[in-house]
């Protein structure tokens, strides 16, 4: 019995042991890489800011000196990393009046690459059973590609848009009058069933159980029918600001 003892004893104290070595390494790591992280999102920042003032004070050397420092920072392997270097050549080569075109490409993937890395640190900082799936770096897209698919939709009709919001309205109203007109009887069957006093047989319990489905149904369809017809409006609404923006 003894030996038994001891034995469990040794065991859980080399898995409290383990363990306690493995979350101690973790927060080493996690602290240590977090941190360095941190400093090189700032100098990624600075960099940018710097780069902006040169670009617009039209100070070519200094955006090339600039170029280098990105490029011992960026990942050279990584094709979103060397197309931020290759539009930072571009604000070098292009006339005048491109380069704060090519500034603005630059600085869209630059607060991805921000974002991307943000996501990551806190993705690893978490404990590995709630991590759930990596964070994938965002693929930039041109704003005049993004402004000719906004343009290129087709806006909803008139007609079409008053379908949905009668749609809408009246989902609400079947779903308002079946709660109002259902709530005091099935309260009340409720009662009568929980009654100690009665019986029922099990058909009745039966019927019960199937009504409940039955209502319970109509009302879940109605409510998703609701929501599609909401989203629907909504969609529009933001479609039609989005091409109000782009034409401006």
């Amino acid at each position: 019995m003894l030996t038994e003892i001891l034995g469990a004893a040794a065991t859980g104290a080399i898995i409290s042991a383990f363990a306690t070595m493995r979350v101690a390494a973790r927060n080493i790591h996690v602290d240590s890489v977090t941190k360095e992280r941190t400093k090189w999102r700032e100098h990624i920042r600075e960099l940018a800011d710097k780069l902006t003032m040169a670009t617009r004070n039209g100070q070519l050397q200094e955006v090339q000196r600039l170029r280098l420092q990105f490029q011992l920072r960026l990942n050279p392997q990584d094709e979103a990393d060397r197309s931020i270097l290759s539009n930072i050549d571009r604000i070098v080569t292009a006339p005048a009046t491109q380069r704060l075109v090519a500034l603005d490409d630059v600085t869209a993937r630059v607060a991805l690459l921000l974002k991307h890395d943000w996501e990551r640190a806190k993705y690893e900082t978490r404990f590995w059973i709630t991590r759930g799936k990596a964070p994938q770096r965002v693929a930039y897209v041109p704003a005049t590609v993004v402004g000719k698919e906004v343009s290129a939709r087709r806006d909803m009709s008139f007609l079409t848009a008053v379908g949905w919001l009668a749609t809408m309205i009246a989902a609400a109203g079947v779903i308002f009058f079946l709660a109002a007109g259902l709530s005091k009887p099935f309260s009340e069957l409720l009662m009568n069933f929980n009654d100690p006093a009665t019986t029922h047989p099990a058909r009745e319990w039966v019927g019960l159980a199937v009504a409940a489905l039955i209502f319970g149904l109509m009302w879940s369809i109605l409510h998703l029918v609701f929501k599609i017809a909401e989203k629907k409006l909504v969609d529009e609404g933001g479609r039609s600001v989005a091409k109000r923006q782009v034409n401006v």
